[in-house]
């Protein structure tokens, strides 16, 4: 996991949220995820110091006007 690592997740299980822009936290949110052994769909626990696995990047700006296209190459 790097840090200019980008992940698109969706859960459409979520009624809270229509979409946003999250970053696991650090170093709570990181460290659970290294731990983590299993596969598939799963929760998580929260970190032991309290904090959120997941951030609201509050420094990201979503321009409305660009053009974004995503390939999967799986």
């Amino acid at each position: 996991m790097l840090p200019e690592a980008v992940a698109i997740v969706m859960a459409p299980t979520d009624k809270t949220r229509s979409c946003g822009i999250f970053r696991l936290s650090d170093p709570g949110g990181m460290n659970i995820l290294k731990e983590c052994r299993e596969t598939g769909y799963h929760p998580h626990r929260e970190p032991g110091d309290g904090s959120p696995i997941y951030e609201h990047c509050s420094n990201v700006y979503i321009n409305p006007n660009l053009r974004l296209e995503i390939c999967d190459l799986r």
